[in-house]
């Protein structure tokens, strides 16, 4: 067997195992993203549309990731500035969340948690001490954990989770895209509505004015006694009072105009 093969299975294993055995402080202040996620959210859909010949995902992520690692340094300044600002802010943060009782007792937690998995590894180990030919159980039988088979096992599970992990990883980016437009749409409907809610307000002051303008006319009219002669009525419109109002000034009548300038809205 290649020794060097061997010590790359063996450091991956550790490395699983490790991951797998991390305890995480739900309470604590969230990691901020880097400079490059920060590149890819911000810029994801103006690269799209210079760049309208790459249709899957997959690819376009590929594509700019290419792009950032070819950027030069004051290329990507504008981001690592930004990714550089929420780091120091993060730092502050957590300074100030150790310093409180929820943090102590997560610490204590730990090391309970920490020295019960040290506990358990003891037992595994004399468990493993005890069978001298340990195996594992797969679809196709129990392997032996020392043999060839073991090694080439393991080899077609990590490449499947290798692979689970890049979905994972693009799924995180496609939320964290998904998150940033439902912000902006949710941004930008408070600003129509608040648009909406000004121009129904200037609509009814609108009505308002013109009803008062068409009573005022009406019964100016009326009590000129030139409703009749106008061919309107208390009920016309104020399309058809305007309509009449405007056939009545191209004709010369005194008492129509004396009649109108006596109105006032006052």
């Amino acid at each position: 067997m290649n020794k060097s093969k061997t010590n790359s299975v063996s450091r991956s294993s550790q490395s699983i195992k490790k991951k797998r055995n991390l305890i995480l402080d739900v309470n604590a202040p969230k990691r901020p993203s880097g400079a490059y996620i920060i590149y890819a959210t911000k810029g994801y859909k103006d690269f799209v549309s210079t760049h309208p010949e790459i249709k899957d995902k997959s690819k376009i992520m590929t594509a700019m990731a290419e792009h950032w690692k070819n950027m030069s340094d004051e290329e990507k300044k504008p981001y690592t500035d930004v990714a550089q600002a929420n780091r120091n802010e993060y730092e502050k943060r957590l300074q100030e969340y150790k310093q409180t009782d929820v943090y102590r007792n997560f610490i204590e937690n730990k090391k309970q948690m920490q020295k019960k998995a040290q506990s358990n590894k003891k037992q595994n180990k004399q468990s493993i001490d005890d069978n001298p030919e340990p195996v594992v159980s797969t679809r196709d039988g129990e392997i032996s954990v020392f043999s060839q088979e073991f090694i080439e096992h393991n080899k077609k599970r990590q490449g499947y989770l290798q692979r689970i992990r890049r979905e994972i990883a693009d799924i995180d980016e496609e939320e964290s895209l998904i998150r940033k437009n439902i912000e902006r749409l949710q941004s930008k409907y408070g600003d129509l509505h608040v648009s909406n809610r000004a121009d129904d307000h200037s609509s009814k002051m609108n009505e308002k004015i013109l009803s008062r303008w068409r009573g005022l006319v009406i019964n100016a009219l009326e009590g000129a006694k030139l409703l009749d002669s106008l061919h309107l009525n208390k009920e016309s419109s104020v399309d058809d009072l305007i309509k009449s109002l405007e056939e009545a000034s191209k004709k010369p009548n005194d008492q129509i105009k004396n009649c109108l300038n006596a109105i006032h809205f006052g």
